[in-house]
């Protein structure tokens, strides 16, 4: 299985619905805030000129360049901003509804340094996807990247033409560019992550993806070592000195990451009650995951939700 197989297998995990928001134009000092989203939805932010800063919970000052785009799988509160050389103060941000139902957002009358298309992406199956909970808080793809950001930079450039001319059903045209756009931009994720220890490294090898594929597919389920390596066609000790080869880690201690990882992007993103979070990551009760969740992240999930704030 190869990196394309690996990318193809998991995809359907990664099935999004798009929904265009803003246009933004900006000039010299500017920042707009961005709260935690709902439960599945990942946003997202296109520059089309200019140069902005993305903050973060987990980073600050990431650059963004024109054609450069970040995608928040989590959906975490960030801040898109003027570029910190950028100290002179600007006009209030204004909002102004547009007849193709989007956001003008600006601070200027005149022409913008920065623009930016912005949205947010639905993941059709976020409840139990281990994928997902698997990509990091920012997923970015600089414009200087190979002849895939290349393939994304003539999407984006169709995008913004749609939207500017605002013709009948641009906004779907330009939605469905964007589904286009999310799936090049995730695809060039996988490449650039495929060659380190992990999931995407175990998912391209042929025996140990089938195993993670059947995790993946039923992240609930009891899983025992001789199920796994019947699943990749090799004897337990095989499969283990395998996994941990490629993976970096032993079959069931990579499952109880995965569910951690899960449980604990669910925790800090949603309101869902403890005792589902804990089902759903394959849990028995709320105290096996509890003890779980502190042993691995060194805090009880209560103090976990409790010190979420914006960046």
């Amino acid at each position: 299985m190869n990196g394309v197989d690996a990318f193809a297998g998991i995809a359907p995990l990664l099935r999004v619905r798009p929904e265009l928001q803003a246009l933004c134009n900006f000039g010299v000092k500017w920042a707009a805030p961005h709260d935690l989203e709902e439960a599945g939805w990942a946003p997202f932010h296109v520059v089309t000129h200019g140069e902005c800063q993305l903050d973060t919970h987990e980073a600050r000052g990431i650059t963004l360049g024109t054609g450069d785009i970040a995608v928040l799988p989590h959906g975490d509160r960030h801040t898109v901003k003027a570029r910190t050389e950028f100290t002179e103060p600007g006009g209030p941000i204004v909002s102004r509804n547009l007849s193709n139902g989007l956001t003008l957002k600006t601070n200027v009358t005149g022409e913008p340094d920065t623009q930016l298309i912005c949205g947010r992406f639905k993941f059709e199956q976020s409840r139990d996807n281990m994928v997902l909970a698997g990509l990091p808080a920012v997923v970015i793809v600089e414009q200087s990247y190979g002849p895939q950001a290349a393939r994304i930079a003539r999407l984006v450039a169709a995008m913004r033409e749609e939207l500017d001319e605002d013709g009948a059903g641009s906004v779907a045209v330009a939605a469905d560019l964007a589904t286009a756009i999310i799936t090049i931009v995730l695809r060039v994720h996988f490449e650039k992550t495929q060659a380190k220890a992990g999931i995407i490294a175990l998912l391209a090898h042929r025996q140990t993806g089938r195993a993670v594929t059947a995790m993946l597919g039923d992240p609930k389920r009891d899983w025992t070592l001789d199920e796994l390596a019947a699943l990749a066609g090799a004897s337990r000790a095989t499969f283990v000195r395998l996994f941990q080869k490629t993976g970096g880690s032993a079959p069931l201690a990579f499952l109880s990451e995965l569910r951690l990882s899960l449980a604990h992007r669910r925790l800090v993103s949603s309101r869902a009650p403890l005792a589902d979070i804990a089902d759903a990551a394959g849990y028995q009760s709320e105290s096996a995951f509890s003890r779980a969740y502190k042993t691995r992240f060194g805090q009880s999930p209560g103090a976990a939700r409790k010190i979420q704030s914006p960046p």
